[in-house]
């Protein structure tokens, strides 16, 4: 949600003449650091870059093998095949729909030298089993909180958990907190710090606001090494730090309407509602439920959206995307969980009032589908036995009659 305060904050770095990387986003790279507990931030134009660059910086081989889930956005298989690395997409785990550490046991070769994990939704992947088999077979972890600003693993906030290399944040127009467009990878290792600042400046060695001192400008530079222009403007970062500010309201607002979702949905059995696993503090950027197997989910969506409630799929599988068709693997839950996920509108502009409208609707559908397959299931009557009954009712009448009278 857009307030003043985000108005105000951008309009004042217009204001200033600094529109580019600049001193704003250097703030909000130190805030942003201390708010999830990591030594080291680095803000991006979007968590996309941010991935890139973060897999560029570990100098994988070509060919080397990425375990990541099956269920996520498609920025995290295209920026596997941009830097020539091979995704090897994991089954999920049936409850929390994040990667299945199983399944990454299943899927490990030779080649592995990457774990990608997503928290998908808010919720959390299962990272202390994870960090147990990327420490066990010599693998990197770079973990995806595009969905979890805010999140915490057994009481650590996502971005500073020990034993991963690097995180990457999403602020897209509709993550938990915004800067329009923008990212940040967060970490510990102060070299790779140093390279993933070289690698969002197309690989120059100092960039242009680190080479104004005393107000004096330094034209020179190098450049290490190849790059991206992938770096946060400074309107961009205002708006962040004035995000930064309402991030315990926001996810306290998130969560007090999924769990007024959750309160009145979970009576009804034909759908089955998230669950907050246990030592994790979900961030609530979706709420995401699962209608039973025996229900036309997309039949459901089309009757909300003729109610004016909008809703969605996040995600279909990415190997069913033609770009990702060859590395199709058989992920049994993956195919059977997909086609019952239905993401409900979530957003903190919403009042609890607005849910139970959607729940209402909800209902009224599921009410309507039993009345058909009830109209369906009745026993036809053959009309010679329609006739006797009703010449025995009337006769039965006419007796009852009778007797009355005497």
């Amino acid at each position: 949600m857009i307030t003043s305060k985000e108005t105000q904050a951008a309009a004042e770095a217009l204001k200033s003449g600094w529109l580019g990387l600049g001193p704003r986003v250097r703030e909000f790279e130190t805030r942003f650091a201390a708010f999830v507990g990591s030594a080291y931030s680095v803000a991006t134009s979007s968590c996309t870059s941010a991935l890139d660059i973060s897999l560029r910086a570990l100098d994988l081989p070509d060919g080397a093998e990425v375990l990541l889930p099956s269920i996520t956005f498609i920025s995290c298989a295209d920026r596997l095949l941009k830097n020539r690395l091979v995704p090897v997409f994991c089954d999920i785990d049936p409850v929390s729909l994040c990667i299945d550490p199983q399944s990454i046991e299943q899927h490990l070769t030779e080649k592995s030298k990457l774990i990608l994990p997503v928290h998908l939704y808010g919720g959390l992947a299962k990272m202390r089993d994870i960090h147990e088999i990327a420490e066990r077979h010599d693998l990197m972890v770079i973990e995806d909180a595009a969905h979890a600003t805010g999140a915490k693993y057994h009481g650590r906030p996502v971005g500073s958990l020990a034993g991963t290399a690097m995180t990457c944040f999403s602020f897209e127009a509709k993550k938990i907190i915004t800067c329009g467009d923008g990212g940040m990878v967060t970490l510990n290792d102060e070299e790779l710090f140093n390279k993933l600042r070289r690698l969002r400046n197309q690989g120059i060695s100092a960039d242009t606001f680190a080479r104004v001192k005393r107000r004096t400008y330094n034209w020179d530079y190098d450049v290490v090494g190849l790059g991206e222009r992938a770096y946060m403007n400074d309107v961009a970062g205002a708006i962040g730090l004035a995000q930064l500010d309402r991030v315990p309201h926001i996810i306290r607002k998130r969560r007090q309407l999924a769990e007024c979702y959750t309160r009145h949905l979970q009576a009804i059995d034909e759908i089955e509602v998230p669950i907050e696993v246990s030592d994790t503090d979900r961030a609530w950027w979706a709420y995401v439920v699962k209608v039973r197997p025996r229900l036309d989910r997309d039949a459901l969506s089309r009757y909300l959206a003729r109610k004016g409630i909008a809703t969605s799929v996040h995600y279909k599988p990415l190997y069913h995307h033609p770009l990702l068709r060859e590395y199709r693997r058989d992920l049994p839950v993956t195919e059977r969980v997909w086609l019952r996920i239905l993401t409900l509108p979530l957003f903190c502009a919403m009042t609890e009032r607005d849910v139970l409208t959607i729940v209402k609707s909800i209902k009224k559908w599921l009410a309507q589908r039993h009345r058909r397959h009830a109209s369906r299931s009745a026993p036809i009557q053959n009309p010679h036995q329609a006739g006797s009954v009703s010449s025995a009712s009337r006769g039965m009448a006419c007796g009852y009659a009778h007797a009355r009278s005497l």
